[in-house]
Formats: C-alpha cells, sequence, structure tokens
C-alpha cells in the first residue's frame, strides 16, 4: 500500500508506477476518514499549522492501524 498525501502527489505515483505494479495507491486522507482531502503543507505557515497537521497524521495513522488490524483478524 501507498499513501499520497496530495492529489498532485498521488496522480505522480500513478503516473509512474509500471504497468504491471500491484501496490494499491491511496490518497491517505481518504483511505483513512473517508474524506477526500489533501494533507495540507505546514511548510509556510506557523508552528501550530505543524501542531495540525501532525494531529491530523497521527489520528490518520490510528485509523489506518484499526482498519488494517480489522481486515486481517478472522471476524474482519
Amino acid at each position: 500500500m501507498i499513501f499520497a498525501m496530495d492529489r498532485n502527489n498521488l496522480r505522480d505515483i500513478v503516473r509512474l508506477a509500471p504497468h504491471d505494479s500491484s501496490a494499491d495507491l491511496h490518497l491517505f486522507m481518504d483511505f483513512v476518514s473517508g474524506t477526500a482531502r489533501d494533507v495540507p503543507d505546514p511548510y509556510y505557515g506557523e508552528a501550530g499549522d505543524f501542531e495540525a497537521v501532525f494531529a491530523m497524521l497521527e489520528n490518520g495513522c490510528r485509523n489506518l492501524l484499526d482498519i488494517l488490524f480489522r481486515a486481517k483478524s478472522p471476524a474482519g
């Protein structure tokens, strides 16, 4: 599984992927939260912007782990 943080990155990954690739490509926020949105780039922002993106990614990773563990469990 490959996760892109924004639509531009996802488009580039799809374009560069070998035609026989078996990788699952996803927009990170779409996969973990069901919302088709980009993870914002805090580079030109304030410290609070970095903290907000960190919290978004941390929550998203927790959701991702839950999803993956459910998929691997015998009941899932």
